[in-house]
């Protein structure tokens, strides 16, 4: 079987009625929450007069919870998608199981993508319509790639973390590893704040710092973040390969 037609067998199986639901409830809270976070019904005068502040403001607090968001997506993702298996005992007599798992991993990375788009679209626009202050520029373009980044980097680790457990527990466990880093460092003003074990921490669990330039940025460049990303995708490979399902 060709990699298409399995990559379409996951992406049938991955557009499910709870994701459609988990989908669209984001897509209304978000709605909510962005709409609250532009401070829309602040005075005109205000916005205008404090326009980078608000501007900010409105990114951080938004991004902050999107963060969020997309961690519990990808362990709903992952427990939907490898919890219940049954395509891979289908798949795994017409194909390669690297074949399975690699279009596995894009199908639900693919869906992933769809909905941070479409959010990240109304992260974009209702402060466009509602406010004075909002303006689009490469600095959000770039944010959204470093977002894509994000996501594929959790999917491994947490695909990882299911692999190794057997169970929603390492899942549980990720989460919780991952809320350790968001914690810690969502009191942290820009990214020259972190130091000592927030540095080594970051390494395993990489999160998104505000810097002084006003930009979204890794502790470290993007060139290592994507080494790990080929680092976790080989150990993921591996252990599909090598373990039962």
């Amino acid at each position: 079987m060709v990699f298409s037609k399995v990559l379409s067998t996951y992406l049938y199986f991955c557009f499910s009625k709870k994701t459609y639901y988990i989908s669209l409830g984001m897509i209304v809270i978000n709605s909510l929450l962005f709409i609250y976070f532009s401070s829309f019904t602040t005075n005109i005068h205000e916005l205008l007069i404090n326009q980078s502040n608000y501007y900010n403001e409105y990114i951080s607090e938004c991004i902050s919870f999107l963060k969020l968001e997309l961690i519990v997506l990808i362990v709903f993702m992952i427990i939907d998608c490898f919890n219940k298996n049954n395509y891979d005992y289908f798949l795994l007599n017409k194909t390669y199981r690297s074949r399975v798992i690699i279009s596995k991993i894009t199908a639900i990375y693919i869906v992933i993508i769809l909905i941070l788009l479409v959010n990240y679209l109304l992260f974009l626009l209702i402060p466009l319509v509602l406010t004075p202050y909002f303006y689009v520029n490469n600095v959000l373009v770039i944010l959204f790639i470093r977002l894509l980044i994000f996501c594929l980097y959790y999917l491994l680790l947490g695909i990882i973390f299911y692999l190794v457990f057997k169970s929603i527990y390492g899942l549980l466990m990720f989460f919780t590893l991952y809320m350790v880093t968001y914690t810690i460092n969502g009191f942290l003003e820009n990214i020259n704040d972190v130091k000592g074990f927030k540095v080594v921490y970051s390494i395993f669990f990489p999160e998104l710092f505000y810097s002084i330039n006003n930009q979204y940025i890794f502790l470290f460049k993007e060139y290592i973040i994507l080494s790990l990303i080929f680092l976790l995708s080989t150990i993921t490979l591996s252990m599909y390969n090598s373990t039962d399902i």
